[in-house]
């Protein structure tokens, strides 16, 4: 067991040391170590290169750099508007990947190949790349914006580099469990968070946070956050992979009540964060799989479900009901002059602006800037931050082309998986559209598409091949 599973078990640890490294020094010698011995093992170096990055990604460990884009002076509000640029130590092992890629083009001959469904796929992204970098010269901070236009290559290098590693099975199958395994720590820290009213004080905690994250509108209401300040990052997560875990444990002929107890916790710590987004989205995704899979698959109820099933529930819902009531008769203040949802209409309401004012857009991660200079006092609570919806930003900020190119590939990247799917009709195949549905959705009320420490999760879902059969736990 423990030599099958070895590798699984060394990325395990190399997750358990974010607990106890906070030191950079000390965290590069681990990841020299963690891939000697991984590489020792799978006898890969690119392999070895995409499971480290795969695991180290979203710890988001590295060197950091703020400066100052907007003086608070030059455009009203009571904070500088600043630029958080990094440099991760997942950003070298991708350029190790491509650097390896490149290199031995010969060796990955087969894995480089382009399939003929995929093809306006990458069409349509290699247009939008071209866009964004039009948008990026012309923009009134074109510095600033190519650290964005950056950050976009990195995302579709991020696509490209886990289609070709990940045409291999098994490195899919360790992929899914990489993300599975983070996942699983992300539910712990909610609920320890939970539990304790407040952070750990962990260093695997964002920036050892000794704050919380409190509603807006009911300012006694602590929203534990896992791995995150924001507690709508970790929701995420548990949104696209909640529904993935349901599936997978009603067709599951093996009784593994671990599983069970899992999509449990799962369900409480997605209950707990206070994401009403997020708690919406993983009911549709995680009904509509279920009616799916009820009617091709054979379902294997646990007697832990047949048995205990309604007190389980009724359980979850008595210590849980309370926080879900509130939010939810909390939830006309998001429509009021402070609410959530005023904010984000209003942003994609000056997004159309720039839409219809700017042909190339106003540059890629631009919005925020300048929507301040642009719009303050004259749009009513103006928030400067990335607008909470991806096909509105991609408009104020690549313009009509750029929306255009971006919708594109959406619709044949959707195409791409349905038509993968439809070859085999797995369970990893649904589990997995489903994942990348609910990561869509949540694209459109979350200001994730350039997002540093959630945007990447788009783009790997994007890139497994949904035709697979892969027992991937």
């Amino acid at each position: 067991m423990m030599k099958k599973y070895f590798d699984i078990w060394v990325l395990a640890a190399l997750i358990g040391f974010h607990f106890i490294i906070n030191s950079n020094r000390y965290y590069l010698v681990l990841l020299i170590v963690v891939l000697i011995v991984l590489n020792k093992s799978i006898r890969s170096i690119l392999n070895s290169l995409w499971l480290v990055f795969l695991t180290i990604w979203p710890f988001s460990r590295g060197k950091y750099y703020d400066s100052i884009i907007i003086p608070k002076a030059d455009w009203g509000g009571g904070w500088d508007l600043t630029l958080g640029a990094r440099i991760l130590f997942s950003d070298i092992l991708l350029v190790l990947i491509v650097y390896y890629l490149l290199t031995r083009r010969s060796k990955f001959k087969n894995q480089l190949l382009i399939k003929k469904y995929d093809r306006s796929t990458l069409a349509f992204l290699l247009l939008l790349v071209v866009v964004v970098a039009v948008s990026t010269i012309q923009s009134s901070f074109v510095h600033t914006s190519s650290y964005y236009l950056l950050r976009f290559i990195k995302l579709v290098l991020v696509y490209l580099i886990a289609k070709v590693v990940m045409a291999d099975r098994l490195i899919a199958k360790k992929s899914i469990q990489v993300l599975i395994m983070i996942l699983c720590l992300s539910i712990g820290l909610v609920i320890g968070q939970f539990i304790n009213k407040g952070p750990l004080g962990l260093a695997v905690e964002e920036n050892q946070a000794l704050y919380g994250w409190f509603a807006n509108e009911s300012r006694d209401m602590f929203r534990p956050g896992g791995l995150y300040i924001d507690p709508n990052l970790v929701a995420t997560w548990l949104a696209v992979f909640l529904p993935v875990g349901l599936i997978k444990g009603l067709t599951s002929k093996s009784k593994q009540y671990w599983q069970w107890i899992g999509i449990l916790l799962g369900t409480a710590s997605l209950i707990v964060v206070g994401s009403r987004a997020s708690w919406v989205i993983s009911v549709l995704m995680g009904a509509g799989g279920v009616i799916y899979a009820k009617r091709h698959f054979k379902f294997y109820y646990p007697d832990l479900i047949i048995n205990h099933g309604k007190k389980i529930l009724i359980v979850i819902l008595l210590i849980f009901s309370p926080m879900i009531v509130d939010r939810m008769r909390t939830i006309n203040y998001i429509f009021g002059p402070k609410g959530g949802a005023t904010y984000r209409l209003n942003q994609v309401k000056m997004s159309g602006q720039y839409l219809i004012s700017q042909p190339w857009g106003v540059g890629i991660g631009i919005f925020p800037y300048g929507s301040s200079l642009d719009f303050y006092g004259k749009q009513n609570d103006l928030q400067p931050t990335l607008v909470h919806n991806v096909l509105a930003q991609v408009g104020a900020e690549t313009g009509m082309l750029g929306l255009v190119f971006y919708l594109g590939f959406l619709w044949f990247l959707i195409k791409a998986k349905l038509t993968e799917f439809s070859k085999t009709k797995t369970v990893f195949g649904l589990s997995m559209l489903l994942a990348l549905s609910s990561m869509v959705l949540l694209l459109m009320v979350f200001p994730w598409f350039l997002h540093p420490k959630i945007a990447e999760l788009f783009w790997i879902l994007a890139a497994f091949n949904y035709s697979y059969k892969v027992q991937w736990l």
